[in-house]
């Protein structure tokens, strides 16, 4: 037990001292923390400041048959300030453009619109889009304000030829539909937070102790000090044992303090770019103990791919499938929560689930959470397992 010790007080004394790992294990998860938090609402606000902003500006329309409008819609569009502007070319040629991006909406009037409307027969409006163009925002909002405004229109028409006829034009809508939405701040905070929370998650716990797990194996037998360490009393069992403490310690700093950052600057948020609402503590808490044993999973499994590496470069670069492995099952849970309990058990999407089901319900959920740690724990098992057939000195300084 002393041997496990002095060597885990080594390897956390040494990363600790370590600007680089400094760096890399804590700062980084706990700048990204703080960034996360931030910016998912400020491009919120952004959004939805740039969709207010091209709603109140005049919108400008390439037409072909712009001369085709009759007074009625010409009357509607000015009063949703749409103009049409005639297109110089062929409608091959527009549609070039269109595909190509250069123009994103366009309206095609046919000649005959305006007796089809007169003699109320089915007229046809064709609007030519390119969803894929130039912001997204912009061609959205141009689209919707002229559909609504063709829409309004076509009320209009439906309305008039009914009241000329003595039809109450209620009669086409016999159920007036009201929704009402009694969602409170604190149930869409949870919603917004059970998304980011569970991607969060995953990239800590992956970017938090890999740089350790790789200097421990890789990084020490690069620099030589691996097999002095291996030439010790301690028993390959001790060494690996320590060693995975350490990096598990290590990985519990930028945990906390990644999930205490994103918990404060959400909280503090002015009004402005939140609902307002407060994320309880337990949301926090909770999210730190339920990704324990995945950390510890993670960590086993980066020491294992690191292990067999000579240098600390090579063991990046395998390591890289393990990052990806920890964060996307976490980024597919904040998506799709499981419908079944006993996709709890899924390393990984267990406990993005796990903590995205604890942000929306505000509420530690047990059985869930123990699921998850079965599974991640089971994970870790066999990693160590095998991670005690392949830490062996013989193999490690011969080769063998």
């Amino acid at each position: 037990m002393n041997n496990i010790l002095n060597i885990w007080r080594k390897e956390v004394t040494d990363n600790l001292r370590d600007r680089k790992a400094l760096r890399q294990s804590i700062l980084v998860p706990v700048l990204f923390g703080v960034v996360y938090a931030f910016v998912f609402p400020l491009l919120g606000n952004l959004m939805s400041s740039r969709v207010e902003e091209q709603g109140q500006q005049s919108l400008e329309v390439v037409a072909i048959g712009a001369e085709n409008v009759n007074d009625a819609l010409g009357a509607v569009l000015e009063s949703a300030d749409i103009s049409l502007n005639e297109y110089a070319g062929t409608r091959a040629e527009l549609e070039a453009e269109i595909e190509s991006a250069e123009i994103t909406l366009a309206i095609i009037i046919p000649a005959d619109f305006a007796n089809a409307i007169e003699g109320e027969q089915p007229a046809q409006i064709e609007l030519l889009t390119n969803t894929e163009g130039g912001s997204m925002f912009n061609i959205n909002t141009s689209a919707f304000r002229l559909q609504s405004a063709l829409q309004g229109y076509n009320q209009t028409l439906i309305t008039s030829r009914l009241v000329e006829r003595g039809i109450d034009p209620a009669i086409l809508q016999p159920i007036d539909i009201q929704q009402i939405s009694l969602t409170t701040p604190e149930q869409e905070t949870a919603g917004q937070n059970s998304y980011l929370l569970s991607i969060l998650v995953g990239l800590v716990v992956a970017m938090g102790g890999m740089y350790v797990a790789l200097d421990v194996t890789a990084g020490e037998r690069e620099r030589g000090t691996l097999e002095a360490l291996l030439l010790t009393p301690a028993s390959d069992m001790e060494i690996f044992t320590g060693k995975l403490l350490a990096v598990f310690s290590i990985t519990l700093i930028p945990t906390v303090a990644t999930f205490v950052a994103f918990g404060l600057t959400t909280n503090l948020l002015p009004e402005s770019m939140s609902t307002g609402a407060q994320i309880p503590l337990i949301v926090f808490v909770g999210s730190i103990i339920a990704a324990l044993p995945f950390a510890l999973a993670v960590n086993v499994i980066m020491m294992l791919v690191a292990i067999r590496m000579n240098t600390f470069k090579e063991a990046q670069s395998a390591a890289t499938p393990v990052t990806m492995g920890a964060m996307f099952p976490t980024i597919a849970a904040g998506m799709f929560p499981p419908i079944n309990p006993i996709f709890f058990l899924i390393p990984a999407y267990g406990t993005g689930a796990v903590v995205g089901k604890l942000a929306v319900d505000g509420a530690f959920p047990v059985l869930p959470f123990i699921l998850s740690v079965v599974g991640a724990l089971l994970v870790a098992i066999i990693g160590i397992v095998i991670g005690m057939r392949l830490f062996n000195r013989e193999r490690l300084l011969y080769g063998a």
